[in-house]
């Protein structure tokens, strides 16, 4: 089904996706090692989303978010800890 636009013009996880292209400004924002970034997710500028933590998707991360924690909402706050220590 054709939704009447490019394919081109949405970004997936395929390998034709560029930064530069679709205007992602990633200069100012800092993903430390471990961290994900769900799909569709705002991520504002100056913020640092912590090691192992997780932006789940649709979330608007405004904060800085605390590593190793899974966070979620609008705005985006921790919700449990990504790792269950047994």
């Amino acid at each position: 089904m054709s939704l009447g636009f490019p394919e081109s013009d949405f970004p997936s996880a395929c390998a034709k996706f560029s930064i530069e292209k679709h205007r992602i400004a990633t200069d100012r924002s800092r993903v430390e090692e471990g961290a994900w970034v769900g799909e569709q997710a705002f991520v504002a500028p100056d913020v640092t989303i912590g090691a192992d933590a997780v932006a789940v998707a649709c979330s608007v991360v405004l904060k800085d978010l605390p590593a190793g924690m899974v966070c979620s909402g609008n705005p985006c706050v921790p919700v449990k800890p990504r790792w269950r220590l047994v």
